[in-house]
């Protein structure tokens, strides 16, 4: 049984590193991208990756504002603060909860639990609208270019 901790680190490119640095104990070099996921997705742009499995989830073209930002801290309630992006498309996310109004930080909307489609990582939530739906993704739990 393999188990991988992950702390908060204040750098995002430090994270990146150390952790493409620690999956090279487990994984060859190799074996790090398939030639299916060279980077892109099926949009032809360079693609944002889950950082735990390093699949491709969603790419920067999806990027949208939400209530006035791109990007947004939040805490939820239990006290864990998260800084999530806001994206409208998120090919390499699937939604893992049933729809819940409770504590939802966007008023109007749903939220679901989204993991990695490859790998079942918690990678953000999906936010369910009447009219619109978007998926705020953790950004510390992602590979962004």
């Amino acid at each position: 049984m393999l188990f991988i901790s992950f702390k908060m680190i204040p750098d995002k490119d430090d994270f990146d590193h150390r952790f493409v640095k620690d999956r090279e104990v487990f994984k060859n070099k190799d074996d790090l991208q398939s030639d299916s996921d060279e980077g892109t997705l099926s949009s032809g742009k360079k693609a944002i990756r889950c950082a735990f499995c390093q699949k491709p989830v969603t790419d920067e073209s999806q990027s949208i504002s939400v209530n006035g930002a791109r990007q947004h801290l939040l805490t939820n309630p239990h006290g864990l603060v998260f800084e999530i992006g806001c994206f409208k498309l998120c090919e390499g996310a699937a939604p893992a909860s049933p729809p819940s109004s409770e504590f939802t930080w966007f008023p109007g909307y749903r939220w679901r639990v989204a993991v990695c489609r490859h790998c079942q990582f918690h990678i953000g939530w999906q936010f369910v609208g009447e009219m619109s739906q978007f998926y705020g993704l953790i950004l510390d739990h992602l590979i962004i270019p």
